[in-house]
């Protein structure tokens, strides 16, 4: 069989082990993890890197003014959150255009999030750069620092989430039939976060893990740290019984 796609040797993450192996994709969804022995029309080496699921959180629209002055909610096609891993984002009004995956937010589901978690429109460019690109970077440092297991990384941005809004196991994790929405780090490179926006630590922040591709559905968004365009890749999610409905 020849895949789309094989990401090799990286050390994969999930929310209960740990194991080097290959990653094999196929139209979207992973369809093997392990020693791959087979073709593929890319490959990728990641030795030396971690590779665990994208990232699932939840966020107002932002409100932008069109060409006409009409106000509308829509998100950015370079969209932020993916600077910071995130894959799959649920927003309280359907966008215009994204280049990852998106769901629909309910008001049950906001009578039950931490205010904290969700800010209105006319903040939400703030949140997307100060907290979206952030709080993964934030939480691998405290990986780094002995403070959370890597496998409590990933339960923590991913799979729980996931699993809270109905997406799970679609979203949330890397097993065979899940959207092969990845993030791969780089455990030793230097992050430099230089907040654009004031956050509760000023001033600018270096971690170790510094972020190498992201891939939604199996189609890389963010490659060797660069930005590929794709403002239409981004696909509606309709969420199956969560957590918190």
């Amino acid at each position: 069989m020849r895949y789309d796609l094989i990401i090799r040797g990286g050390t994969v993450i999930s929310a209960s082990d740990t194991c080097i192996a290959d990653l094999a994709i196929s139209k979207g969804r992973v369809k093997a993890v392990g020693s791959i022995d087979a073709p593929s029309s890319t490959e990728v080496d990641a030795r030396g890197k971690v590779v665990f699921p994208g990232a699932v959180t939840a966020m107002d629209c932002v409100a932008i003014k069109s060409s006409t002055g009409k106000l509308r909610k829509r998100i950015p096609a370079e969209c932020p959150a993916v600077w910071g891993g995130i894959t799959t984002i649920l927003w309280n009004s359907l966008p215009e255009s994204c280049s990852i995956d998106y769901s629909l937010l309910l008001r049950s589901d906001r009578r039950r999030l931490p205010t904290s978690d969700l800010l209105p429109a006319q903040q939400s460019t703030r949140r997307l750069e100060a907290g979206a690109i952030t709080s993964v970077f934030f939480l691998w440092d405290a990986v780094q620092k002995g403070l959370m297991s890597e496998n409590r990384f990933v339960d923590v941005i991913a799979t729980t989430p996931a699993k809270s809004f109905g997406l799970y196991p679609r979203k949330g994790n890397l097993s065979p039939g899940a959207d092969a929405d990845i993030v791969i780090l780089d455990p030793n490179k230097p992050h430099i976060i230089r907040p654009k926006v004031p956050l509760r630590a000023t001033g600018q922040k270096i971690i170790k893990g510094s972020l190498i591709a992201v891939y939604s559905r199996g189609k890389a968004i963010i490659s060797n740290g660069e930005w590929i365009d794709a403002p239409q890749h981004g696909y509606f999610i309709k969420r199956a019984s969560g957590l918190l409905q």
